[in-house]
């Protein structure tokens, strides 16, 4: 019963979250440190190792986030929404099959996990998308709805019916984020072109 109440905290606090992503503010990653923190606890008890370990490097991402959001220009200013380049996608791609491969490998020695290849997949992913996040790519949402989906899958697999709830939550505000950082981003650009 006491993790069906963490269930719930850390589910309005990733609502909160993510809803304040979608408006940019730098709100979010206070937040974030809340539900990382409450999902680590969540993930132990539910013996999805590699998405416990995931929020450890999540909390790190939400202070290295909010800096790069802060000082990420050279300039040491604001960071506005940026388009991956094609160079950038390739890397992060082979990055991704490198992590999946590695966490798979380390998820079927070292652990009794039973859901190895989503569990793997889902964190491989989340990595990237969120240094993404980090950088403000308009296009870590995409990639967040992708994971959504697979977790929505794994958390019901896991009982965690409150937590597939949010995932569903989460994947509804990534389209309403893209849409919103898309709008953002065409707005700058269009302004830039007739400064």
């Amino acid at each position: 019963m006491k993790l069906f109440y963490l269930e719930v905290f850390a589910f309005i606090s990733g609502i909160v979250n993510i809803y304040l992503l979608t408006r940019c503010s730098l709100w979010n990653w206070f937040f974030g440190v809340i539900t990382v923190s409450l999902y680590a606890i969540i993930f132990f008890n539910t013996k999805l190792y590699a998405d416990m370990s995931l929020q450890g490097i999540f909390l790190f991402f939400q202070f290295y986030g909010l800096y790069q959001w802060c000082y990420g220009t050279h300039e040491k200013q604001l960071i506005g929404i940026q388009v991956i380049n094609y160079s950038t996608c390739l890397s992060l791609i082979l990055t991704t099959v490198i992590l999946f491969v590695g966490i798979s490998f380390f998820l079927r020695h070292n652990s009794d996990s039973t859901t190895v290849y989503a569990d793997a997949t889902i964190t491989a992913l989340s990595l990237i998308a969120q240094w993404m996040m980090s950088k403000k790519y308009l296009h870590h949402w995409i990639l967040w709805i992708i994971i959504d989906v697979f977790s929505i899958g794994l958390y019901i697999n896991k009982t965690l019916y409150l937590t597939a709830l949010l995932y569903f939550v989460f994947m509804l505000l990534c389209i309403k984020g893209f849409f919103e950082w898309k709008g953002t981003l065409s707005k700058s650009i269009w302004s830039q072109s007739i400064a």
